[in-house]
């Protein structure tokens, strides 16, 4: 069953997550995975935690991304512990295919920087490739499923060495890239061909990749799915706080399209 909590307010929030946890029952030297959307809150939600109940040490603050591939790979035991698609991964693939000399030749965009940089700005250069591509994995798998069958999206000047550079990484691995692995899940999970967890909660999140969505829709289905989350609304409307910024981004678009309504 799927249970939901939202509020403007964290403190809120943490108090209603303090409730349900206190009330279930876990291992004592059993960690319990929380989803939270980044490392920051994470970190919060461990020293709430431990100023209310003295301790922390067993909950495990997980992104969304990592916990979806710690029950694939419970699904699929042949998974390693991390996907040659992560991020962390990536990083030093990525790395080593910007030394390739072919870069410079066939993307003059990219040879330009690469013949004015140092080792440490391709490694910077590296990281920032990685994480996007992380989030093309997350929200523009149909981006990669067209660049690996050869077709071009008309995406703009960086789209040919960024296709390039992932059929690239694709081409090295024997693995799926996480859209189409998380296909294979929700089958997993629907099916319960594995041992599903008994509980899971959500933490913190503000909005949530569809996929990820749809996983925790099917979990609800097996188990109990706990979703603490931070809304910026109040009532029907934003945030007083929040209505600034709002207006302010409102502002520019008409501003840059004047037949904006």
């Amino acid at each position: 069953m799927l249970h939901l909590y939202t509020s403007r307010n964290f403190k809120v929030l943490v108090n209603e997550y303090l409730k349900i946890t206190s009330s279930l029952s876990a291992p004592v030297f059993t960690k319990t995975p929380v989803v939270v959307p980044n490392k920051a809150i994470g970190r919060w939600l461990q020293q709430q935690v431990a100023t209310s109940k003295g301790i922390s040490v067993n909950l495990d603050p997980v992104l969304p991304a990592k916990y979806a591939w710690s029950l694939l790979r419970k699904a699929e035991k042949e998974l390693t512990e991390q996907s040659d698609f992560s991020s962390e991964v990536m990083l030093f693939s990525i790395r080593k295919i910007l030394d390739d000399a072919a870069l410079n030749v066939n993307f003059t965009r990219l040879g330009h920087y690469l013949n004015n940089c140092c080792d440490s700005d391709r490694m910077v250069l590296a990281g920032k490739i990685s994480r996007i591509f992380d989030l093309y994995q997350v929200y523009r798998g149909d981006w990669l499923s067209e660049w690996q069958v050869g077709n071009s999206l008309g995406l703009g000047e960086d789209e040919p060495w960024q296709k390039a550079m992932w059929n690239l990484l694709s081409d090295k691995s024997e693995e799926q890239f996480r859209s189409q692995q998380e296909l294979a899940l929700l089958s997993a999970v629907k099916e319960r061909t594995f041992p599903l967890p008994k509980t899971l909660c959500i933490f913190g999140v503000a909005s949530l990749p569809k996929s990820f969505i749809e996983l925790i829709q099917a979990l609800s289905e097996h188990c109990e799915c706990y979703v603490f989350a931070f809304s910026a609304l109040e009532g029907n409307g934003l945030l007083p706080e929040l209505m600034h910024w709002h207006q302010t981004g409102e502002d520019c678009k008409r501003q840059s399209n004047p037949t904006c309504p």
